[in-house]
């Protein structure tokens, strides 16, 4: 498949997919270390602005295995895997549209930028009990 837009007028620039990160997860399992570890595994999984929606949320363990899903798909387009990446480090919050939106550590966020990495994007779909993340990592501008 070719491209016919214009590339400048949908980027501005010369943007690259540095990488793409795929996951599938059971939202069952999210569920089980919700009742297993409570605000424990919340602590160590979740973004402070995450921590702040989960907070908010009344189905928990959904929210875990989504914000857990997120996570596995970013490092996977990363290329590293949770090597040098804290659980922590990467989160996810809804914009006022309800779209989800990456936010980082301050200390990852440096690491991107020395990477090249200028672009995060996100998408999350569910159903019935399987949460899917799909991460794409843009370089150049």
């Amino acid at each position: 498949m070719r491209f016919t837009g214009n590339w400048k007028l949908h980027t501005g620039n010369r943007f690259l997919i540095y990488g793409i990160g795929t996951d599938l997860l059971r939202i069952s399992r999210g569920e089980q270390l919700w009742q297993r570890f409570g605000d424990k595994a919340a602590d160590k999984l979740l973004h402070p602005l995450e921590r702040a929606q989960f907070d908010a949320s009344p189905r928990r363990g959904h929210f875990l295995a989504r914000a857990f899903a997120a996570k596995e798909a970013f490092v996977k387009a990363l290329g590293t895997g949770f090597r040098g990446v804290g659980f922590s480090d990467v989160g996810v919050t809804r914009e006022p549209d309800c779209r989800p939106q990456f936010v980082f550590s301050a200390g990852l966020q440096v690491r991107l930028d020395a990477m090249g990495i200028r672009a995060a994007h996100l998408s999350l779909s569910d159903d019935g009990d399987f949460v899917f993340a799909f991460a794409v990592l843009e370089t150049g501008g």
